[in-house]
């Protein structure tokens, strides 16, 4: 449980939140990802990073629970580059499963249709420059 204060100086009151899901609970979809996917497929993958950006990004909208427990993920994907690895950590939190369900009960259908590519996209463009830049290639 994790407690933050909410008010002013002078009034300062406890809330309590409880997350349903954390870092635990991920862990065992890093080790299921681990055991059933061959490593012959990661090595694929790890060779066309044309196939390997797309790839995690997809993956990211299908298994991001949310951005802290998506790390445990990436770094089980250690032989993966780098770049595919941060793709995943930066798509996922635009743009997963809960996500979309959230944004179609609020906002509609016909805004995720439009939303949810576009943020797809643009979170997946922006962590392939960030990469570029700070990577110096793929990697």
């Amino acid at each position: 449980m994790r407690t933050t204060l909410a008010g002013g100086a002078s009034n300062q009151i406890p809330i309590v939140r409880k997350s349903s899901e954390g870092p635990c609970c991920q862990m065992p979809r890093a080790a299921t990802l681990n055991v059933v996917v061959p490593s012959s497929w990661y090595a694929a993958v790890s060779e066309n990073g044309i196939i390997a950006v797309p790839v995690l990004a997809v993956l990211a909208v299908v298994l991001a629970v949310c951005s802290e427990a998506d790390a445990f993920v990436a770094a089980s994907l250690a032989g993966l580059p780098l770049l595919p690895r941060l793709v995943f950590l930066v798509v996922g939190p635009a743009v997963d499963m809960k996500l979309i369900a959230l944004h179609a009960g609020t906002f509609g259908r016909s805004f995720v249709l439009r939303f949810v590519p576009t943020a797809f996209v643009i979170a997946g463009c922006c962590a392939v420059l960030a990469g570029l830049c700070v990577f110096g290639g793929y990697r």
